[in-house]
């Protein structure tokens, strides 16, 4: 059976042990907290980054889509060696 300086020394532990749970809850709430509002405060951030992505793919496209075919088709044309700077004149006139 226990005696009484053994419930009292019992007692003392459980008690010491709840007090330093609750100081680990407090602890790791407060890191959730700073945690949340690190995040609530950077995503604007994120969300100018994305932009950018897409105004860069926006120009990859136009570029694509309009500059590179007519370079191309003047790089096939010089290369045959059948043009010469007055026909290439006349072709870029006649593209653009």
């Amino acid at each position: 059976m226990l005696t009484k300086s053994s419930n009292e020394a019992n007692q003392l532990q459980h008690d010491a042990l709840i007090a330093s749970q609750a100081v680990f809850h407090e602890a790791v709430n407060e890191k959730l907290n700073s945690i949340l509002d690190q995040t609530t405060r950077t995503n604007g951030r994120v969300t100018r980054l994305e932009g950018w992505r897409f105004y860069l793919a926006g120009g990859m496209a136009i570029f694509i889509l309009l500059v590179l075919p007519v370079v191309w088709k003047l790089f096939n044309q010089v290369t045959e060696n059948t043009v010469s700077l007055e026909r290439t004149a006349t072709i870029l006139e006649q593209i653009i």
